[in-house]
């Protein structure tokens, strides 16, 4: 008897991924037939799956996917967005009146900040810091920003920060000098914390 060698036809996944991020084995691989084959989608920083499509069908967002028992072609695509985020701004302060509206923001897009809607009396704004003591990082009013953080629908809260106005002086004189004078000429003070003494005429 004439025997014939039999010849599984090998079937193929072919994978690809849009910018923003891969998909591992991208391009076409070849499988015994009913193997398995599983892929992974990694984003890249400040990216997130948007979409993964099998044979022309979307199956969701994963970070993986496999083929189980393959037994025909098939493909897999990956795409990818940049994360979104909000700025939000604090006063940081008593007595700070007045409000900033918040920004919305995307990864690697820059955007100017809100310029600064807030007021201290007796202080004079200085920046933001994304510290309440400024510690942290700190940027100018209406500074050109990108890529505060990386996390998609993030919030970045920026702190306003103040520095109290000069000392206030404070002159003391009377009327009439000829009849009387005053114990202390002037005195100067901090125009929020500082509590005048006074002066008295004799």
């Amino acid at each position: 008897a004439l025997l014939v060698p039999f010849r599984q036809n090998a079937q193929s996944v072919t994978a690809s991924s849009g910018s923003g991020g891969s998909i591992s084995s991208p391009g076409k691989t070849y499988l015994r037939w009913k193997n398995d084959k599983t892929y992974t989608i990694t984003p890249n920083t400040g990216y997130h799956v948007s979409k993964v499509t099998v044979d022309g069908k979307s199956v969701g967002t994963p970070t993986s996917y496999t083929f189980k028992g393959v037994t025909s072609n098939h493909t897999i695509k990956a795409e990818f967005a940049p994360n979104a985020y909000t700025i939000q701004f604090a006063g940081n302060g008593e007595n700070v009146i007045g409000s900033t509206a918040s920004m919305s923001m995307t990864y690697n897009e820059a955007k100017d900040l809100t310029a600064n809607g807030f007021s201290r009396p007796g202080y004079t704004f200085t920046g933001w810091d994304t510290e309440v003591d400024g510690t942290g990082t700190d940027y100018a009013n209406e500074q050109e920003v990108k890529n505060l953080t990386t996390a998609n629908n993030g919030v970045v809260i920026l702190y306003a920060q103040w520095q109290e106005n000069p000392d206030v002086t404070i002159n003391y004189k009377v009327s009439d000098p000829a009849h009387g004078s005053v114990t202390t000429g002037s005195e100067s003070l901090a125009p929020v914390t500082g509590e005048a003494k006074g002066s008295t005429v004799k």
